[in-house]
């Protein structure tokens, strides 16, 4: 059934003033309703303006009251001012910008959730996201592929929903595609329980890996990402990088060579297999090694050079939190392919992994995120059709591990997820970038962002930031940020025919993020069979 956009009932005004793209109606009524539902002007929502030449959809952006005199009696008009963001192409179908100008005299109708869910895209092409604020505003859509095709933000402070957010939108992709592929980098093992293994309500497969099961090999990592572990900053280190580079692909080598590759194209980046004990053992040697000399033994050229370098390697090799990069001691190692299969979900098997961060010491967590990027990235770069299975890296509290002025041990991280930023979308592999702390977070990477979900902001850093990333015509939502209901959004960018504030659908199960219940703990106690040896226990085994 065709829908009628220009219902009588609904008429609130009419053009006084148009000036560009703002539009300036005076209105008869601030409210109206249709079929038994009320319907109000209010800041944020959708109208329609019935111009002569085609209809035009346009956005609250204020509401005034005018007072005037008229004949000596004072009268009181209301103002509604607008920006149009778009129009109905053949009366039908939304087309963002304007074709032409309203005039005045025109009238200004609000809009039925019905009209604005048939104006926007056919929902074969989109996922549905939530309920528009506005009232009678109907369910949001987002385009899949501009949604997943473009990095997305997700922003908000503590508290304001960005977990509930995140889970929501990704069950809903899972739920409509059924081979998805999800990499979740877990700060805080809190996604576990919105995402189930056996994930029965969607019937998909997901794949938990716990901060004490994961495995990085070391012979993963190339020359700079272990450097980053070893190599220090002082000025003796350029020295010793030319070593540690010339070691390790001495050590690469003979497993390249058994996997058919010529020994021209063995690098010391190539992942293959080397023994790190060996590369230890070749290292202490040389740092103690005694050559012949004109009257007799004299030090090596690296003689006691190398003892900082050894010292932080054993040191690291030696400490159990970092055998996720130690563990694969045999060679020829684990398969490259069973790794990324692993991590990634390459071999389709998974429509998620989510990799639990929470247990790796935090000196090293940078370089890891960096790694995990540096992985998924070339595996898409060298998976010559990008439409085979794209991939979605999900960044969790990415201001930890990607800020704007980053220190040296941050670089590699850094450097990795800005590729992405920039050049991920053509080789299939986009970002969810989730931060309470925009303001902090690296502007190269925030900048490739081609969607934004905000959520409640209250610090004026982070909403002055926000307000340079958004379209002008969206201030009057900024101003609003402070003020969202938890889950609420302001959603803005490529995958929305416009910008508009949703409420995000609750997810299902929920993430285990929830504020913690003071009153409850502190009214019924600890439980009987509470006992401080269980935590401690965790607290060793580095487990949860």
């Amino acid at each position: 059934m065709a829908i009628k956009f220009h219902q009588s009932e609904l008429k609130f005004g009419s053009v006084r003033e148009v000036d560009g793209a703002s539009v300036t109606i005076l209105a008869d009524e601030l409210s109206r309703k249709h079929s038994g539902v009320e319907y109000a002007v209010e800041l944020g929502s959708f109208v329609l303006i019935a111009s002569p030449q085609s209809d035009l959809i346009a956005t609250v952006s204020a509401i005034r009251m005018q007072e005037i005199s008229d004949k000596g009696t004072s009268v009181e008009r209301r103002l509604v001012v607008c920006t149009l963001v778009g129009f109905l192409r053949d009366g039908v179908k939304f087309e963002r910008g304007i074709e032409r100008y309203p005039t005045v005299g025109s009238a200004g109708y609000l809009m039925t959730a019905d009209a604005l869910d048939s104006m926007f895209t056919s929902t074969d092409q989109t996922l549905e996201v939530g309920e528009r604020c506005q009232r009678g505003g109907g369910k949001e859509q987002v385009l899949i592929d501009k949604m997943f095709g473009r990095h997305t933000a997700v922003l908000g402070t503590s508290g304001a929903g960005k977990s509930w957010t995140v889970a929501s939108l990704l069950q809903t992709a899972m739920e409509r595609l059924p081979h998805t592929r999800i990499v979740f980098l877990d700060l805080h093992d809190e996604y576990r329980t919105a995402f189930p293994e056996a994930f029965k309500r969607l019937g998909r497969k997901v794949r938990h890996i716990a901060s004490a099961d994961l495995r990085i090999p070391h012979w993963a990592l190339n020359a700079e990402e272990l450097e980053a572990l070893f190599v220090s900053r002082e000025s003796t280190a350029a020295n010793q990088s030319a070593l540690f580079r010339t070691v390790i692909k001495d050590l690469r080598r003979p497993t390249g060579q058994a996997a058919g590759l010529a020994d021209s194209s063995i690098s010391v980046d190539t992942p293959v297999y080397f023994s790190f004990e060996e590369f230890l053992n070749t290292m202490r040697a040389m740092d103690i090694e005694m050559v012949a000399g004109a009257k007799g033994e004299k030090q090596g050229p690296w003689y006691g050079k190398l003892s900082n370098l050894v010292m932080r390697m054993e040191s690291r090799f030696e400490d159990p939190r970092y055998h996720f990069l130690f563990g694969d001691t045999t060679p020829p190692g684990t398969r490259f392919e069973d790794v990324l299969s692993n991590l990634f979900g390459a071999d389709g098997s998974v429509q998620m992994t989510i990799i639990d961060l929470s247990g790796l010491p935090s000196e090293v967590l940078s370089i890891i995120v960096g790694v995990l990027g540096r992985l998924a990235f070339e595996y898409k770069y060298w998976d010559t059709d990008p439409n085979l299975l794209p991939l979605t890296l999900v960044l969790e509290e990415a201001h930890n591990y990607l800020p704007r002025s980053a220190d040296a041990s941050q670089r590699v991280c850094l450097d990795r997820i800005e590729r992405i930023a920039k050049e991920g979308r053509k080789y299939g592999i986009n970002m969810f970038v989730v931060s309470q702390r925009p303001s902090e977070v690296s502007e190269t990477v925030l900048s490739q962002c081609g969607n934004f979900v905000v959520l409640r902001l209250t610090n004026p850093a982070d909403q002055a930031y926000v307000r340079r990333l958004l379209p002008d015509f969206l201030a009057v939502a900024v101003d609003m940020l402070p003020y969202l209901r938890t889950g609420e959004a302001v959603l803005s960018g490529e995958a929305v025919e416009v910008p508009t504030r949703v409420r995000v659908t609750t997810p299902d199960p929920h993430p285990r993020s929830n504020d913690v219940r003071y009153r409850d703990g502190w009214s019924t106690g600890l439980p009987s069979d509470y006992s401080p040896a269980v935590v401690v226990n965790r607290w060793r085994k580095r487990t949860r």
